[in-house]
Parts: structure tokens; sequence; C-alpha cells
């Protein structure tokens, strides 16, 4: 078991107290041993574990909050097995399956190869689109709408969309554009 300095340090006073001994000499002692010296935040679980399987807790890389050693943490560094869960970054099924089927893993597209939206933890996901071009497929971009009703006015009135950029914030072209460009034809 490790105890914390000030645990250690209360530790000392105590038997000085109770014995009237002197502090100096009692550290002097400890120094002498083996206990270790420093303070280790792992749960216990982590901790019965650690000692059960003979492993320095100090050179365990830590997971938790905090830095709080847990014990999956101790499985991993053992090289045993954890239950630890991976966060799926595929945008969808399909885009998963398709990168399955040539032979791709999330690790194999660094962030600047993602397109897709960027999640709480901070992962951009992957999308259909991003494993179509690691795989070198050529894509056609298609014309982005703003909505629905843009989409379908865009078919009434004739307008071509092609070379042309969207006005809105993620570059989808709008109502108000395709209004302009026929009354300006």
């Amino acid at each position: 078991m490790s105890y914390t300095q000030v645990q250690v340090d209360n530790i000392l006073a105590t038997i000085a107290d109770k014995f009237k001994i002197p502090n100096d000499l009692l550290k002097e002692v400890l120094d002498n041993t083996d206990y270790k010296k420093t303070s280790i935040f792992a749960s216990k679980k982590a901790m019965l574990y650690a000692n059960s399987n003979n492993v320095d807790i100090k050179k365990v890389k830590t997971s938790g909050k905090n830095g709080k050693i847990k014990i999956d943490d101790l499985k991993l560094f053992t090289g045993e097995i954890s239950n630890l869960k991976v966060e799926n970054i595929f945008a969808s099924s399909a885009a998963k399956k398709l990168a399955e089927e040539k032979g791709f893993k999330q690790s194999d597209f660094k962030n600047t190869e993602k397109s897709g939206r960027k999640r709480k933890s901070g992962a951009v996901t992957i999308t259909i689109q991003d494993v179509r071009i690691k795989a070198g497929e050529k894509i056609k971009k298609p014309t982005r709408f703003a909505s629905p009703d843009a989409k379908k006015l865009a078919k009434k009135v004739g307008f071509k969309a092609k070379g042309i950029k969207g006005d809105s914030k993620r570059g989808k072209i709008t109502i108000s554009q395709i209004r302009k460009a026929t009354k300006s034809q």
C-alpha cells in the first residue's frame, strides 16, 4: 500500500509523540526502507490489481480524470485485453462499410481528410465521400441547395447551378440567389 507524503508525515508525528522518539530519527529509519515515497492517485480496484500482479504503478499511463489511474489503464499496461470503448467516428454505416471494403480503418484518416461534423469529444466524423476520396474515386460535387423549395424553384425556372457557389453560410444555393440569377437572364 502506498501513502501520500502528508499521510507519512502524520504517521511519523503520531509515532514520535506516542513513543517519545525524535522525528528526525524516524525519518532516517524510514528513508532506509523501501516504502513508496510518491503519492499515487488510483482507484481501489486499480491498487489491488497492481499489487496482485506486481505492476509498478508509477510507470502506468493514466486515462482517468485528474490523473487517476483506473483498472483499464493497468490492463492496457500489462497487455491484457480491456473493455475500453473505441469511439466510432464514421458518419454513417455506409461510410463504415465502404471503408471496410476498401481496407481502411479509422486511424487511416487524418483530421485534415475528414469533412464530417465535429463531435463533443472533438473527433471529426468520416463521411462516405471521405472514404471515396481516400480510395481514389473521382467525386462529382452535387449541386447543393439550401432547401427543397430552392431545388424545386431551380428545376421549375431552368436554373443551371454549374460553377456557382451558394450564398448561404454553408455554401448552399438559396432561393433569393436563384431569383436574382433568373431575373438577370
